[in-house]
């Protein structure tokens, strides 16, 4: 590598042997060189045993439903901070959702093409519920 291009390293991610199932999920952002940005810590939105997995990461929170198929079912999760973030909400079925957050509601739709729901919303408890 140039020494100027900003460019550094090598990051191998692996999972314990023997398992029938594995689950990953990384959390990264990028940055200019020479540049420090504030808030960099991540923290995790689910556990183990949840139908999602996700992160918080400065104002956004990223949720990934494991299931393969959409879900069409409510989701509700804690994410963690405060203030607003911006919400990226994957792996749901198409149509409108509903979305309750900080003691209001809004109305979000997902593509059939992209399963995806963005909305902004407080942190803290969050559920989603297909019309």
């Amino acid at each position: 590598n140039n020494s100027d291009d900003g460019f550094w390293g090598r990051v191998e991610v692996s999972t314990n042997t023997g398992s029938k199932t594995n689950q990953l999920l990384n959390v990264m952002y990028v940055t200019d060189s020479g540049k420090t940005p504030s808030n960099v810590t991540a923290q995790k939105i689910g556990e183990s045993s949840s139908v999602y997995k996700g992160a918080v990461i400065g104002s956004v929170a990223a949720v990934f439903v494991i299931d393969k198929t959409p879900r069409a079912v409510p989701l509700s999760f804690e994410a963690p901070g405060s203030g607003n973030l911006t919400y990226y909400v994957s792996g749901v079925a198409a149509g409108n959702w509903t979305v309750s957050a900080g003691g209001t509601t809004q109305t979000v739709k997902a593509t059939s093409d992209g399963q995806l729901l963005t909305f902004t919303a407080p942190a803290g408890s969050v559920t989603i519920t297909k019309q």
